[in-house]
């Protein structure tokens, strides 16, 4: 596990890189982190009972944190790949994850002016619902692609046959997996009261 503890300021060429796990990467295992907020914002207002009101500020809070630490993930990972002269945006996994972070922060202000913006027209909210709903699962689903992606890439870039790494990547990219499928389900499941 990488933990906050061992990330250096991210000025050190060396640990820039851990700024990026612990932003983006943990999410998953760890629900921190950019995908484990979004997958929590998600899970919350599908099935924890409580006032409408409160299921959607929870809701609109756990995207927005996931989306600031997405946002300072991406800018850890672009510091270090330009101090080590690195080029950008080069992979499917940088071009999806960056599409991904872009359409996930037009998502969540749209959402805020159409849903939580005070004055908003009821019939307008109606409209969007739909569309809100529809597009929020294609960014989770993207999310879960970056993730594979990128896991991927990683794998390649090590070069890893058949070692410890190669079985915890594999069984990482699995659990990923299980958790697009369980989260998707929880997602189209009618909303218990």
């Amino acid at each position: 596990m990488i933990s906050p503890e061992f990330c250096v300021p991210l000025d050190n060429d060396e640990y820039q890189i851990l700024y990026f796990l612990v932003f983006v990467f943990e999410g998953p295992k760890n629900l921190i982190g950019n995908r484990g907020f979004q997958t929590k914002a998600i899970i919350i207002y599908k099935t924890i009972p409580a006032k409408r009101q409160t299921q959607k500020v929870i809701h609109l809070v756990l995207h927005f944190i996931a989306l600031v630490a997405g946002i300072l993930g991406v800018y850890a990972v672009f510091k270090f790949h330009h101090e080590l002269h690195i080029p950008d945006m080069y992979t499917l996994h940088s071009w999806i994850g960056l599409s991904t972070l872009c359409l996930f922060g037009l998502q969540w202000l749209l959402a805020f002016f159409s849903f939580a913006y005070p004055g908003t027209e009821s019939a307008r909210r109606a409209r969007m619902v739909p569309w809100h709903v529809f597009f929020g699962i294609v960014i989770f689903f993207m999310t879960i692609v970056t993730a594979e992606t990128g896991l991927t890439q990683k794998f390649i870039s090590l070069g890893l046959q058949s070692s410890q790494e190669a079985l915890i990547i594999n069984f990482t990219g699995l659990l990923i997996l299980l958790l697009g499928i369980s989260v998707g389900l929880i997602i189209i499941l009618p909303r218990r009261m």
